[in-house]
């Protein structure tokens, strides 16, 4: 059958459309068959354009995903965050920040770590992240008291094995010359924020290298007569209701504690030995 040639009569127009040739279906399976012979006309399978993989849409795509990132913040951007006040911290230390050497930027470093602390229920996990030698280097009241007293205390260590908490204080004055003041007991949790302390052992070693790590070592004679006395002053001066510390901030090597009897003032630490 030949061809039927369709064209628009209207040749007025600027543009006259392209002919459409048009083919019978029957003439289509009559020249296939003539063709193949014998053999059924099988229609070719059909064709998937692929997928748009041009260099546009991959930048139109990267240009939403961005977008879409942007709009919230990243784990990776918090952690980022909550880092940069321990940096500081850390900075401040490696300068040589200490207990009587905080200069004025120490406390608004100290107030930006508390507000990024990363470990929940604070206080019962001290007794798991706080095992070692801890030092103080920030607390304003001691250095207060220093000037009161005239008497230097420094370095002011705990140290935490198990529940079992020992605190070595070295003092030095013109006065009463220089030694040790240490005291003993169990630290313990009762509540999500905050720790507690039951020291019940006092003792005092005068000296700077003849520190005892315990009240009982070496207790005889003369020494054995000063050491009860000292603990039986130290058992009467302290007080069970001012031992609860709230925990402020905590990770492996550092911590912050408030002390709630002189307006929450603040108690820094840091690790110097697991």
């Amino acid at each position: 059958m030949p061809a039927i040639v369709l064209s628009s009569p209207n040749v007025g127009l600027t543009q006259a459309k392209p002919p459409v040739y048009l083919r019978s279906q029957r003439h289509s399976q009559e020249t296939c068959s003539s063709r193949l012979g014998s053999q059924p006309f099988i229609p070719a399978p059909a064709i998937v354009s692929p997928p748009n993989w041009s260099t546009d849409s991959i930048v139109r795509r990267s240009s939403v995903d961005s977008t879409e990132a942007l709009s919230a913040p990243s784990s990776t951007a918090l952690i980022s965050q909550k880092s940069a006040a321990k940096r500081k911290v850390e900075e401040l230390l490696q300068s040589g920040t200490s207990l009587y050497r905080a200069g004025p930027e120490v406390g608004p470093a100290i107030d930006a770590l508390i507000a990024e602390n990363p470990t929940a229920d604070p206080g019962p996990a001290t007794l798991r992240l706080g095992q070692g030698t801890w030092e103080v280097f920030y607390a304003p009241h001691i250095a207060a008291l220093s000037s009161t007293l005239g008497t230097r205390f420094q370095p002011l260590r705990y140290i935490l094995e198990g529940d079992q908490l020992t605190s070595n204080v070295f003092y030095s004055s013109s006065l009463v010359q220089e030694g040790w003041l240490s005291s003993s007991g169990r630290l313990f949790s009762n509540a999500a924020d905050t720790v507690e302390v039951a020291f019940d052992k006092f003792w005092v070693d005068i000296g700077s290298t003849k520190l005892r790590q315990s009240g009982t070592e070496g207790a005889s004679g003369a020494m054995g007569a000063v050491d009860a006395a000292v603990n039986a002053i130290g058992r009467a001066a302290f007080f069970p209701q001012f031992a609860v510390f709230p925990v402020k901030y905590l990770d492996n090597d550092l911590a912050v504690f408030s002390f709630p009897p002189l307006n929450d003032s603040l108690i820094a630490v840091r690790k110097v030995e697991t």
